[in-house]
């Protein structure tokens, strides 16, 4: 039976940048109401002695993970942890001073939640906030909207099918207790890229409750070196960037689907099948070579989950796709121009603040 006040342990991860690091670290610091009650562990390919003995100052453990993917630094950072509940911050996102107060309160009063998504408020390079269109601002906006909701265990099938927004963005906005995610390692290691889709559907598998929470209280940082940002000014660029981002991510969505179909053969797998192939759908937009008969074939692939709620979620990119058909050119032109509209161009990150 969960505690009162359950023990809370945070992962970041950080690969090939330090610039922001020490700055995430001080974020969880400030949002721990007990001051050091929260374990940090912070799993890095990185080795930098000064920075770990400031890392370790603020009550951080440092783990060195050779792998690139972002599921086996998590991976190995969970092993380690202690937590009952577990939260997940990239190294350059930042908390905000609510944040591990609110996730302790959550999942202290109510036994049966699992899984918890929050809002987020994207900020630039130097840390100065965004608006929501700079970072999944139907999303945001929505989940603003929405308020709470919750996917009680036993009714997935009829909630996932009813969603209004993308149940997860950011695993920086993502708070998980340890059943989730500890028989699931395995699978973990083996994802490269949306760890935060890993953690969704990982959650939906254990059969608990799901909440979906308007409320922010996290900082997404949107820069140069952010893997799924692009400067959408430099066309050239942003279409090649983008692009490499989304063939990346089937391979880890298809990771999460086989998991899936070894416990669920229904709503769940329905549910993964369709944010596959609306990410099919988006890598066909941003691949320059892409023809009309790709997209063809992409859209059949989505036709078969329309019941799933990413038909219903992403009505924009069903749009943009029958579009596609008749000018390629065109759509990739109001994409490019969508991209663009709150985003500022993309600076290089400043070097590490104390």
């Amino acid at each position: 039976m969960p505690s009162p006040s359950p023990s809370i342990s945070v992962v970041v991860t950080a690969h090939d940048r330090t610039e922001y690091l020490v700055g995430a670290v001080r974020s969880v610091r400030a949002s721990d109401p007990g001051g050091r009650e929260a374990e940090i562990l912070v799993a890095s390919n990185l080795q930098d002695p000064p920075l770990e003995e400031e890392l370790s100052k603020l009550g951080a453990r440092f783990l060195p993970v050779r792998e690139r993917a972002v599921g086996a630094k998590l991976a190995a950072a969970i092993a380690a942890s202690s937590g009952e509940v577990l939260c997940f911050l990239e190294d350059d996102d930042r908390f905000l001073p609510s944040k591990i107060g609110v996730v302790r309160s959550v999942f202290g009063v109510d036994p049966h939640l699992v899984y918890l998504h929050h809002n987020v408020q994207p900020i630039d390079a130097r840390g100065l906030p965004l608006p929501p269109e700079s970072y999944r601002g139907r999303e945001i906006r929505g989940l603003s909207a929405l308020g709470s909701l919750r996917l009680p265990a036993g009714a997935h099938a009829q909630a996932l099918r009813a969603l209004p927004v993308d149940p997860y963005f950011a695993a920086s906005a993502i708070a998980v207790r340890r059943s989730v995610v500890e028989a699931r390692l395995s699978w973990l290691r083996q994802v490269n890229l949306v760890p935060d889709a890993f953690l969704f559907f990982a959650a939906l598998l254990t059969g608990g409750d799901l909440m979906l929470d308007g409320r922010h209280l996290t900082e997404y940082r949107v820069h140069a070196t952010n893997v799924s940002s692009a400067d959408a000014a430099e066309p050239e660029k942003f279409f090649e960037r983008m692009s490499a981002w989304s063939q990346g991510l089937d391979p880890s969505l298809r990771v999460i689907e086989q998991m899936v179909s070894e416990k669920d053969r229904g709503a769940v797998l329905e549910a993964i099948r369709g944010v596959r192939a609306v990410q099919r759908l988006y890598s066909t937009v941003r691949d320059r070579t892409a023809t009309r008969s790709d997209m063809r074939v992409a859209l059949r692939e989505l036709r078969r989950v329309r019941s799933s709620y990413s038909w219903r979620t992403h009505a924009d990119v069903r749009r943009a796709a029958n579009l596609f058909l008749l000018s390629p050119s065109l759509v990739r032109w109001l994409y490019r121009r969508r991209k663009s509209r709150g985003r500022p161009s993309v600076a290089s990150p400043p070097g590490r603040t104390g």
